[in-house]
């Protein structure tokens, strides 16, 4: 048995999917895969995210598909999905490969990224590309590409380096961009100049392509440290020069971190955040933040950082408020704590306010915000901070409700905002309230959604229902009705036409509400969502299909769901399905309307002893034959042949005719007809 996220065996049919994973399979496959091509790139990201998370084999077969479909925006959000995912799935080596030569230029950093990564699990993907660099009959893009991808191998620097140089040697003399790609790559990989010649390169590889990896990366470690010690000395030597040698320094290392291993880099990241130089902590703040991130916690990492809440320099500051989501609470906690009702750097403030009012709500008090209020460089931080709880069931504090309503009416007043019109919405009277309606209508769209958005989380969704027309409030007149768990609630949502850029977000609003209707209002569901023209057949299944999976049905309904699942099936899906569906429906529930439906999904589904057991007569096997010429053609000649088969005794002349065959069937001939094979 093969269990669920573990790649079938050849042979084995994939596992099957419960109802809730079948589901999200759809859903998420539908709207990546949507034609809408002004589909907003998160949405489709999201769904791109949401089929890589499955790890299932029929999630893998649907981006491989979606990566093949030469569709610029659903291969960059399956690729970015990808580079997402700690974990690797090796089976997306090959069709990655295929994707250089038909990757747009957007996407191909990340496709390299990729390929990357699988060329630590797959030592075949390294040589594959370089193959594709080194071939003169390839177009010139495509052998950048993939030069270009070769240079994202900086885990195996030496390896990639003796990649470029042959690569190098085979295009000396020519002037089509090969041999300048992969000097640049090389630059990249080594730390050597990119003014470094071909001739250069060649010297340079004769004395170092035989060093094992390991001494060539302690090599370039210790030129490393050795140059910023001097960069070091000389800024505390010279003022006026300090700010060119700290941004050279950081240069140095930046271009040199990716080749250290993470055993490496996580050595050398204490002194990195203890350093000296502001420009060297941010530095170092920032690669904590890869590695936490990537799930490489360095020891002691997150409290050195924690520290430099409380950095002399704001800018550092600032960088480590920003990186206060990514620490555990143990680590931060006491540091925002000292730090936070002390701090007036506006920079460091506007960092730092979204952030604790996120995981520190206890801090946001109408003492600390009031004055900020007043001051132009952090209001719309406050602004943010104060709209973060208060609009938050589980962080909002009435009392600070209470104490910040006057202040956010006079910030109203003397230069309103579409944030504080928002917040004064949430949290006014109810003639606030009444008073902000106007903008509801305003000409900028801004001002319509942040109004819109706060009179809903309110509960005030009357006026958003009556202009559910205008695109900025369509989501939230949306939002309002999108909890109904009956029938009429179904009929308001489906009734409610999205325009066309909240299309997506309707179909999805209107699939999860039909989840929430009682089972036996299945068949009511059903013809709800077939008078929506938006609604396909194949929606209409899977909705179908999750009430007759759920176990929820009573036995006397179930036979009334497949008699409307078992047509809608055989449109959009696998007839060998509707079979298996039937067979569930008990004996006394069949009648001849789902006989008639597992006749033809066993005909189609090539069944054929299925078929038999419910007509054994040659007229229905021919009938549902002339109804397949037209619809599907080759399986109306595999039907013929079972036909010609199963009754060759008792076909007569006319049946023969149907058929096609004015003689003997089981004879060739020139006034036979196809040979039925």
């Amino acid at each position: 048995m093969v269990s669920p996220g573990e790649a079938p065996t050849q042979g084995q049919d994939p596992p099957s999917l419960d109802a809730s994973s079948a589901r999200r399979l759809q859903l998420a496959s539908l709207i990546l895969m949507d034609d809408v091509n002004d589909m907003d790139a998160l949405t489709r990201a999201a769904a791109a995210a949401e089929l890589a998370s499955l790890g299932l084999p029929q999630s893998r077969e649907l981006l491989i598909d979606a990566i093949r479909s030469e569709r610029p925006e659903v291969v960059r959000a399956v690729l970015e999905a990808m580079l997402a995912e700690r974990d690797l799935d090796t089976e997306y080596g090959p069709v990655l490969l295929e994707l250089l030569s038909t990757a747009s230029p957007d996407v191909q950093p990340v496709l390299a990224e990729l390929l990357a990564r699988h060329g630590q699990e797959d030592v075949r993907i390294l040589p594959a590309v370089s193959q594709i660099a080194s071939d003169q009959a390839q177009p010139i893009d495509r052998r950048i590409a993939a030069i270009r991808t070769i240079g994202a191998f900086r885990y195996a620097p030496a390896k990639a380096a003796g990649e470029l140089m042959a690569v190098l040697k085979r295009a000396k003399g020519s002037d089509n961009g090969i041999a300048s790609a992969a000097s640049e790559q090389l630059s990249h990989l080594t730390g050597m100049p990119k003014s470094t010649t071909s001739s250069q390169w060649l010297a340079w590889w004769q004395q170092n392509r035989n060093r094992p990896a390991e001494r060539w990366l302690e090599d370039t470690v210790d030129a490393l440290t050795k140059e910023a010690a001097h960069r070091a000395k000389e800024l505390s030597e010279a003022r006026a020069a300090r700010d060119r040698m700290s941004a050279r320094l950081l240069a140095a290392y930046r271009e040199f971190w990716p080749m250290l291993s993470i055993e490496q880099q996580q050595a050398r990241l204490l002194p990195l955040l203890k350093d000296e130089l502001p420009s060297v902590r941010m530095f170092g703040l920032d690669r904590l933040a890869v590695q936490l991130r990537d799930g490489h916690d360095t020891p002691g990492g997150q409290e050195a950082a924690a520290a430099l809440i409380a950095d002399p320099d704001p800018t550092v500051r600032a960088a480590a408020a920003a990186l206060i989501p990514e620490l555990a609470p143990a680590a931060i906690d006491p540091a925002v704590r000292a730090n936070f009702l002390a701090e007036t750097d506006p920079a460091v403030l506007s960092a730092m306010l979204p952030r604790v009012a996120q995981i520190q709500p206890d801090l946001i008090t109408a003492e600390k915000l009031g004055p900020l209020l007043e001051a132009d460089s952090v209001r719309l931080a406050a602004i943010d901070a104060m709209w973060t709880v208060l609009s938050d069931p589980a962080r909002r504090s009435d009392a600070l409700a209470v104490a910040m309503l006057p202040l956010v009416r006079d910030a109203y007043q003397s230069g309103g905002t579409p944030q504080t019109g928002a917040l004064l919405t949430l949290i006014g009277t109810a003639d606030d309230v009444q008073a902000l309606e106007p903008r509801l209508d305003d000409p900028d769209s801004t001002w319509r959604a942040a109004v819109a958005n706060a009179m809903h989380l309110r509960g005030v969704d009357q006026p958003l229902l009556a202009r559910s027309s205008d695109p900025a409030i369509y989501p939230f007149a949306l939002a309002a009705v999108g909890g109904g768990s009956d029938l009429s609630g179904l009929q308001i949502i489906g009734n409610l036409t999205p325009p066309e850029q909240h299309a997506a977000l309707w179909l999805l609003t209107l699939l999860d509400a039909t989840r929430r209707t009682p089972a036996e209002d299945a068949l009511q569901v059903d013809d709800l969502l077939a008078a929506l023209p938006a609604i396909t057949p194949a929606q209409r299944a899977a909705v179908l299909q999750e009430v007759f999976s759920s176990g929820d049905v009573a036995e006397q309904n179930l036979a009334d769901i497949a008699k409307r699942l078992g047509p809608l099936v055989l449109q959009t899906g696998d007839p060998k399905a509707v079979v298996a569906m039937i067979d569930q429906v008990p004996a006394s529930r069949i009648d001849a309307e789902l006989l008639a439906t597992k006749f033809e999904a066993a005909i189609r589904g090539r069944l054929y002893d299925e078929a038999a057991t419910v007509q054994s007569e040659p007229g229905e096997w021919i009938d549902a034959f002339e109804r397949l010429q037209t619809e599907q053609p080759e399986v109306a000649d595999l039907v013929r042949s079972e036909i010609v088969r199963r009754f060759e005794d008792d076909l007569d002349a006319a049946m023969r005719a149907r058929l096609g065959m004015a003689t003997d069937p089981m004879m060739g001939g020139a006034d036979s007809g196809d040979s039925p094979g």
